[in-house]
């Protein structure tokens, strides 16, 4: 099937936010769309939550949330720490997030199909066990399912990652470029490298040097 034709009939999207990101969780969303619903979120503007602001991208979560059958698993550091170092992969762990996401949404309303953004080579969700047909797309976004899941996601690690600010006193940046290494050492210099597990994830580069 092409990705135009699941707007005709009713389907599952899942996306991820906080995959690229030192800081935070990582979240991975899924929202459950029937063709009736569709004109309302195209007039809504749901589109890839890469391309909103955070304002918005809030203000539309909740919309989506009151719309929406949706389900969100939420891996805060030590938790996906603690996956990393058992699975040695962010794509094993990215797919162990969409088979329980999509499971949990199966229970709540069945369906058929399944559409995720493409993260991996390899097929990495296991789904075998309930009568769903992934379809798995570059840009999966272009998905009116999959931009609606993204921007829970994202609203989500938003969330995420202002209650680690409140908790810790300390700004902590998205991304994970130059920006992150004044934070590092601000959160080093204050809690101690050990602790670095609760807010970081230790896969990147950049919080390695303080093993």
């Amino acid at each position: 099937m092409k990705i135009e034709e699941f707007n005709e009939i009713l389907h599952a999207g899942i996306d991820e936010s906080g995959k690229g990101d030192v800081f935070g969780s990582l979240i991975i969303a899924g929202v459950v769309v029937s063709p009736e619903q569709c004109p309302l979120l195209i007039e809504k503007n749901i589109r890839d939550s890469k391309i909103i602001s955070a304002g918005v991208i809030k203000k539309l979560a909740s919309f989506l949330e009151d719309t929406l059958i949706y389900d969100i698993v939420v891996i805060r550091p030590q938790k996906y720490n603690e996956l990393y170092s058992k699975m040695r992969n962010i794509n094993k762990i990215l797919g162990w997030g969409h088979q329980t996401v999509i499971k949990n949404l199966y229970k709540k309303k069945s369906f058929k199909y399944a559409v995720s953004d493409k993260f991996s080579k390899k097929n990495r969700i296991n789904i075998s066990k309930i009568n769903v047909e992934l379809f798995e797309f570059e840009k999966g976004e272009r998905d009116i399912a999959v931009a609606s899941a993204s921007i829970l996601a994202r609203a989500k690690f938003l969330k995420e990652m202002d209650m680690m600010s409140e908790k810790y006193h300390l700004n902590f940046p998205k991304g994970a470029g130059p920006q992150i290494a004044p934070a590092l050492i601000n959160f080093v210099n204050t809690y101690g490298k050990k602790r670095l597990n609760e807010v970081a994830k230790i896969n990147f580069k950049n919080v390695r040097q303080y093993e």
